[in-house]
């Protein structure tokens, strides 16, 4: 994937006179008329074949939600903006978010147009006539066995999916607080203690 085009405080100053972000309902319109295409009060941009909002700021494009984020917070020097929901045209503000790269990739939600079962994490196995299953955590591909089906497939995908959800770093800390109470060591927190 190429690197997203970095937005200066040139491009920053730039929107700002061109453009008006509506943080709240994360809108663009054009404050100011730019020919016949773009009148002020006009909602600005388009959706890219990729499912962006892209909107041309002088003679360049940017992806909505990375110049929301710039006109909001300033200019971003690393990692990725990330929509919450998973809607690429949902760009208010409560909805964006910085991630890494992997941070970014967790919030995958259908498979990739390419993929022949049309399921996110089933691979077809030709030679064998069976499917895979995997996830990558922490930027390592976890394979989860072959299955007969591409549905077997996906639930085992899903079931891993769901526990690493579940294992988020606060609840580690809980397990790890439980299992210093299953070993006998003083526990001041009575949900804790019950579930011994």
């Amino acid at each position: 994937m190429p690197q997203a085009r970095k937005i200066s405080d040139a491009d920053i100053q730039l929107a700002k006179e061109l453009l008006r972000y509506d943080a709240g309902s994360g809108v663009f319109a054009w404050a100011v008329t730019r020919g016949r295409s773009a009148k002020a009060g006009q909602i600005a941009g388009a959706v890219s074949n990729t499912g962006y909002l892209q909107i041309k700021v002088g003679q360049r494009y940017f992806k909505a939600h990375r110049l929301a984020w710039a006109l909001h917070f300033g200019p971003l020097d690393g990692g990725e903006i990330d929509h919450i929901n998973g809607d690429r045209t949902d760009n208010r503000i409560e909805n964006l978010r910085l991630v890494d790269r992997i941070g970014n990739a967790g919030n995958i939600t259908k498979a990739n147009t390419r993929s022949k079962t049309g399921l996110l994490g089933v691979r077809v196995d030709m030679r064998r006539g069976k499917f895979s299953a995997g996830i990558t955590r922490n930027g390592r591909f976890q394979h989860l066995g072959m299955h007969d089906s591409a549905e077997q497939a996906h639930e085992a995908y899903l079931v891993a999916r769901s526990a690493e959800d579940i294992a988020a770093p606060g609840r580690i800390a809980a397990r790890r607080l439980q299992q210093a109470c299953r070993n006998r060591v003083v526990c001041s927190n009575p949900t804790i203690q019950g579930s011994r």
